[in-house]
């Protein structure tokens, strides 16, 4: 007899009968959902094959543009030497990651064939291959009344309608995954183009160039398939000669609005024809919806028709004096200066390039990496006071380890956590954080984008309009003046007559040997260099401002002291805490991080709204998650920057950096430190919001482990940490 418990679980539960409409990568992922689910599934694939679209065919149809509609349709599109146009690490599944497998394509950018493999690999892991029934076409699919059930007709493909082998049955429910549309779209309002006389194709029908062997071809289109088809006939063609137009053969303005090689004229915005705003606008050319909204809700004024004519031809001039041709009007491409190639400037250049965007990338540096490049040189100035000192760029230190675990230090879609180049540690040092940013930018493509030994030395708008940026910068004394239209910067106790120096010269303990040292600072590196220094040092005595510190002599080290605040310093080399007791000490070491007076006003600590999305911060938070968060701003930047995501208007924006400001007022730790997100993962949710990406859910909740293994025994707190997460 069932108990209450089991009658709730029971009907608790709908089992469902659902039929999956194509095995292609749609209908297989969701088919293993649903399984899970522990509904009965039935995928119904027209072919023999599962992989949809990504299963070649090496067979054209016989009608090339293929308007008969009784010709025997071939499904296949793709062509012999097609690679896919995004990386496998962003094409896998959540818990089955194309990136790691291989299957005789190790290629980035794998052909067609490596990824059929690795749906076929999915589905026999999943067991969802033997779901499905092959050579199965469905032609009818009707709600029974009232609509809780479904007519599912389905017939063996290649016979006909009627045939014994016509199948009928009944389903709860029908999930629809045959997204591919096989009837070309042919430009039949090109004049002129239904009378030629010579042979015409559509992409649907291409496979392997040699057809077009020493002819003139012209191909019409500028995705991406245009372009790699293109390429490829070249290789045998005579000629070949891309053209793109735009087409709107309903739209009448008797002269008000005219196409002409690819430029819509005039359109103030990409959006608006100044004489008809705003009751006439385009969506397509940028995505500027909310803005069209709010102009016809006259929520905000658009400028008067005489300004909107102005900016369009200042626009206009603009692009003949760099030499821009017109059907590039609308591009969504732009020339942005990227400057610092450290984890913020790898990962920028990185989402800039994935959105087509041209990308230079400035570094002073011989080498890329930022912080993360260790130079043995310490300064002249060890407290660094001297405005004319040669400034030593590096503040690493040589046994320095990272104090984030190499999981919390990934891209979403290249995983420090899965590569070893030679410290397999959770808390590696930063030689291997080194080489994990060199791979990174040698996977995407970035090295070659970055100007070595450069150092930018003046960015500066050019006009009130903010549509592009002077950088001026000097690489071996030369000096050069460039014009970007966007750039992205991802790149700051007197008294006492003893030794004193910063952590930023800190490099190796032997300086210390014999030596009463006190340290100020109880951050990280605070407590990392005092147990390094404790090893040759006679004393070592740590000066927290934490009134949560514990007073005491540290266990496991003979000479190893944590203090309260320093009380004062005198002349004569005797320090005296707020606990009570004195030391007479020979060097007092400043492990108290950089200044940073914050930047502002900046929009969630990344765009200026007067100048956004044109000028842009990466890499300011602080007390986050640093990669996922760079990742995350990063992909915003390149997506507004491509107009695929709008920001608010400037108004809009300052008056939420005024709130953000007013809120923090009166909390001393963030007035000195106004990029802090206090280690909480809300500002990261929020960021990652704004473009769809999605960030591991278990990273937070690792990250605030980590912190509270910090709070707690901060002097063990990575031994604490990998004891739950480590290998």
């Amino acid at each position: 007899m069932l108990n209450c418990l089991d009658v709730c679980t029971e009907n608790s539960k709908s089992m469902l009968k659902v039929a999956v409409v194509g095995a292609g990568l749609s209908g297989l992922i969701v088919a293993r959902e649903l399984q899970r689910e522990s509904h009965e599934v039935v995928v119904l694939e027209k072919s023999h094959r599962l992989g949809g679209v990504w299963v070649y065919d090496p067979r054209i149809e016989s009608d090339l543009l293929g308007f008969d509609p009784d010709r025997e349709i071939v499904h296949a599109t793709i062509y012999k030497s097609l690679r896919t146009n995004s990386p496998r690490q962003i094409m896998g599944f959540s818990d089955y990651a194309f990136q790691g497998k291989e299957y005789g394509d190790p290629r980035m950018f794998p052909g067609h064939q490596e990824l059929l493999r690795y749906l076929e690999d999915f589905a026999e892991t999943f067991g969802v291959t033997k779901l499905i029934r092959f050579n199965s076409e469905v032609i009818r699919v009707e709600s029974l009344s009232p609509g809780n059930e479904f007519v599912v007709e389905s017939k063996k493909s290649g016979l006909s309608l009627g045939s014994s082998s016509t199948l009928t049955e009944i389903f709860d429910a029908v999930v629809i995954c045959n997204g591919h549309n096989t009837q070309p779209r042919v430009a039949v309002d090109i004049p002129g183009i239904l009378e030629w006389s010579r042979k015409q194709l559509h992409a649907h029908n291409y496979r392997v160039p040699e057809p077009y062997r020493d002819q003139v071809v012209v191909i019409i289109g500028n995705g991406s398939s245009a372009y790699d088809i293109s390429r490829e006939i070249a290789v045998v063609a005579k000629e070949v000669h891309l053209s793109y137009e735009f087409h709107i053969p309903f739209l009448k303005t008797n002269g008000i609005v005219s196409i002409n090689d690819s430029r819509v004229r005039p359109i103030y915005g990409h959006v608006f024809p100044p004489q008809l705003a705003p009751r006439l606008s385009f969506v397509g050319l940028f995505n500027m919806s909310k803005w069209i909204a709010r102009a016809l809700s006259g929520t905000i004024s658009l400028p008067s028709e005489k300004e909107m004519l102005h900016n369009i031809e200042h626009f206009y001039r603009q692009m003949e004096e760099r030499g821009i041709p017109k059907r590039n009007t609308h591009s969504l491409n732009h020339n942005v200066a990227v400057i610092g190639a450290g984890v913020g400037g790898l990962i920028t250049a990185r989402e800039l390039k994935r959105e087509s965007h041209q990308v230079v990338v400035f570094e002073k540096s011989h080498r890329l990496g930022g912080t993360w490049a260790y130079d043995p040189r310490v300064e002249d100035d060890l407290l660094g006071l001297d405005p004319d000192r040669e400034i030593v760029h590096g503040s690493l230190y040589k046994s320095m380890r990272t104090n984030l675990p190499r999981q919390l230090m990934s891209f979403t879609d290249f995983k420090f956590g899965e590569k070893e180049y030679g410290d397999p540690r959770l808390f590696p040092g930063h030689n291997e954080v080194l080489m994990f940013l060199e791979d990174f930018a040698s996977n995407f493509q970035i090295t070659e984008l970055i100007r070595f030994k450069t150092v930018v030395t003046r960015v500066e708008a050019i006009d009130s309009g903010i549509t592009e940026f002077v950088v001026e910068s000097m690489t071996n004394q030369v000096s050069s003046v460039e014009v970007f239209d966007a750039v992205v910067i991802c790149s700051g106790i007197e008294t006492w007559s003893k030794k004193q120096m910063h952590s930023h010269n800190y490099r190796v303990p032997e300086p210390f040997r014999n030596q009463i040292v006190v340290v100020i600072g109880s951050g990280p590196s605070g407590v990392d260099l005092s147990r390094e220094i404790s090893t040759v040092a006679k004393e070592v005595h740590m000066s927290s401002r934490s009134p949560n510190v514990k007073v005491s002599k540290l266990e496991k080290f003979n000479n190893l002291w944590q203090h309260s605040k320093i009380e004062c310093i005198n002349k004569n080399g005797t320090i005296t805490f707020q606990d009570g007791p004195s030391v007479e000490a020979d060097i007092i070491f400043h492990c108290t991080g950089v200044e940073d007076e914050g930047i502002g006003p900046l929009y969630k600590h990344i765009f200026p709204p007067q100048l956004a999305p044109r000028l842009s911060f990466v890499g300011l938070p602080k007390k986050g998650l640093t990669f996922p968060i760079i990742e995350c701003q990063s992909r915003w930047i390149a997506q507004a920057l491509s107009r695929k995501v709008s920001l608010p208007s400037k108004d809009e924006m300052l008056c939420d950096v005024k709130e953000y400001y007013r809120i923090i007022k009166g909390n001393v730790l963030l007035e000195h430190d106004i990029h802090s997100v206090e280690f909480k993962g809300d500002y990261m949710d929020w960021i990652s919001a704004q473009t769809g990406m999605v960030v591991e859910k278990r990273l937070q909740e690792k990250f605030t482990y980590l912190i509270q293994c910090f709070i707690s025994y901060s002097d063990e707190y990575k031994d604490l940490y990998s004891l739950k997460y480590g290998k």
